[in-house]
């Protein structure tokens, strides 16, 4: 049976409150990984089914961004033959300071899938 891996995590990220623009950057790390992930500001769709990275995501300013919900959701598929290292790292930019979480795991074979899960509330 195929390994499952379930990352989440669920933090608040505080904001300026002065018009600051808050970015996203999304990258799916090690070579020849295969991602599929949704981002969804409130019940607002910023990206469907998104194959890649993403670099420099404008989420709009930290004034009407306050009190929002930023879910990034999707999996992450092993298809390197060359290793099982699965990554991600999750930038938020542009608030009080900047938010990094990175994740890293090694999957057993190839093939194997890592589902996350980010939740970040803007908060004052």
């Amino acid at each position: 049976m195929a390994q499952i891996i379930t990352f989440n995590f669920d933090r608040e990220y505080d904001i300026k409150n002065d018009g600051s623009t808050i970015k996203l950057d999304v990258t799916i790390g090690d070579a020849k990984q295969s991602s599929d992930m949704t981002v969804k500001l409130n019940s607002k769709k910023l990206l469907s089914e998104f194959k890649q990275s993403v670099k420099g995501l404008v989420l709009g300013a930290d004034t009407a961004l306050k009190g929002s919900v930023l879910r990034i959701n999707g999996n992450i598929a092993d298809t390197s033959k060359d290793s099982n290292k699965v990554s991600l790292s999750v930038k938020v930019s542009g608030g009080v300071s900047v938010f990094t979480k990175k994740f890293s795991v090694n999957v057993d074979d190839e093939g194997e899938t890592v589902i996350f899960s980010f939740i970040i509330r803007f908060t004052v």
